[in-house]
């Protein structure tokens, strides 16, 4: 299942999985996508839901970074869909000057049911011609490790890992 308001995604995403029913791949608002698809989001048996919610006001350009921003409630909506599907495990990736509010994010996904961290990572670390540097959050359903912490440990130094030398031509 996916959701995006820009058509080009849209459009993007059915091209490169060519598997996933039309039908599941939803063009519109996510408030929408929620309020229309919360059935079927609660029986998807997810086992990872993946997200990039735009938060216009946790960006660097924004001089006055706050939680409470209305241009940052698309990250809760993320938080609405977790708690929806259920996942066994999360991902969501989001801009830098989020990392103040790293802890609070990583509570609101405690109280839906997750333990999760975060790490700043940088794109062009990884081979991408870009210097940009990303918050991605990981999370694990409560019932699913006894020991996540590690967990999280484990696949952080697993993805720094794959970082490219700078030496390494693109």
């Amino acid at each position: 299942m996916a959701n995006d308001i820009d058509e080009s995604s849209i459009q993007t995403f059915r091209k490169n999985h060519p598997n996933i029913p039309f039908e599941n791949i939803v063009l519109g608002d996510i408030v929408d996508f929620i309020k229309n698809k919360k059935t079927s989001i609660k029986e998807g048996g997810f086992s990872v839901v993946v997200g990039g919610p735009p938060c216009q006001g946790f960006s660097m350009a924004n001089r006055q970074r706050l939680i409470k921003d209305p241009r940052n409630a698309l990250y809760k909506k993320f938080v609405e869909v977790i708690n929806l599907a259920q996942p066994s495990f999360l991902v969501m990736e989001n801009v830098k000057g989020m990392l103040p509010y790293a802890p609070q994010v990583v509570d609101d996904f405690k109280k839906v049911g997750y333990v999760a961290s975060y790490k700043l990572l940088n794109a062009k670390d990884f081979g991408i011609p870009q210097n940009r540097e990303r918050l991605i959050y990981i999370g694990i359903r409560k019932d699913l490790s006894k020991t996540p912490r590690v967990l999280f440990q484990n696949i952080f130094k697993e993805i720094e890992s794959n970082k490219v030398s700078e030496t390494t031509s693109i």
